[in-house]
Formats: C-alpha cells, structure tokens, sequence
C-alpha cells in the first residue's frame, strides 16, 4: 500500500462492491424462498 497508495482507493471499491453482490444475493434468496412458498406453500431454507 505504500508503494502505490491507489491500491488502497481500488481496493476499497472492491470490498464494498463483494458487499453489495453479496447483499443482492441474499435478496434473491429471499425472493426465491418466497416464490417457493407461494407455488408450493411450503416453507423452503434455501440458504442452508
């Protein structure tokens, strides 16, 4: 990081944009165990 200080701007991009697909994901999950529920009326955990 000392040696080339952009790398700490580029890399914090990185870590928040990981978090925010990661967030997208666990919405569809959600989203899809909804669906699930509604079709089947069964509760699904998608996510094990």
């Amino acid at each position: 990081m000392r040696a080339d200080p952009g790398n700490v701007e580029r890399g914090t991009r990185i870590l928040f944009a990981s978090h925010y697909v990661e967030r997208i994901g666990d919405r569809v999950t959600n989203i899809a165990e909804d669906v699930v529920f509604l079709a089947s009326g069964e509760i699904e955990d998608l996510n094990p």
